[in-house]
């Protein structure tokens, strides 16, 4: 965790830097509107410096979202949003979300990645893939999309529930199919809204 040694203001219309340690330069916090973070929580060269409990083997990265949500820098806290990268893989389960939000304080936010299975419209062939290579038969599934992202974090994890991040590859795509792929965004907000993941946008427009 780096600052920079100056940040910089406007003072009577020209542009003026605050040096380390000079009164005003700790003040500039970031607004509220503006939620920092990382694409994960898992970095094990953070260990000692964000992370200074000891974890037992193999308990690290399912138990150190803890500390990471409550990491202070300059006595503020520094974090409050995460990338959960890992449901690009797979949707995590209603446990593992169950887990995760044990973990968290009030008010903190996790943007997760949809399913590859619902964001990649054709698996290349590989070792990865093996005998899935070739097109993806739930490509923008909106229902599959509500049934295996959504439904486990209604279930588990509405309180922190932030954006949904879907990632495209551009190998494969078809023009055609972006009118499917509105689909799903709307139905994946309506659900949302219904659900209440998040109770400001109950009564939302869709």
């Amino acid at each position: 965790m780096f600052l920079p040694k100056s940040r910089s203001f406007r003072l009577a219309g020209r542009p003026r830097c605050l040096e380390r340690g000079e009164a005003g330069y700790n003040s500039m916090a970031l607004s509220p509107l503006v939620r920092f973070g990382t694409s994960t929580w898992t970095y094990e060269g953070w260990k000692g410096e964000v992370y200074k409990h000891i974890y037992s083997k193999g308990r690290f990265k399912q138990d150190c979202l803890a500390e990471y949500a409550r990491y202070e820098h300059e006595g503020a806290l520094l974090f409050r949003t995460v990338g959960f990268d890992f449901s690009f893989y797979g949707p995590p389960s209603t446990k593992q979300l169950e887990h995760y939000a044990s973990l968290l304080p009030e008010g903190f936010e996790a943007c997760a990645k949809v399913w590859e299975e619902i964001t990649i419209p054709l698996f290349p062939p590989g070792l990865r893939y093996r005998n899935k290579a070739g097109p993806t038969p739930r490509f923008l599934d909106a229902d599959y999309f509500l049934e295996q992202v959504l439904a486990p974090f209604e279930q588990a994890f509405k309180t922190h529930a932030g954006p949904f991040i879907f990632e495209f590859q551009r190998t494969g795509l078809d023009p055609k199919s972006r009118g499917s792929g509105a689909r799903v965004l709307t139905r994946a907000r309506t659900a949302r809204r219904r659900s209440c993941l998040q109770p400001s946008l109950r009564n939302a427009d869709a």
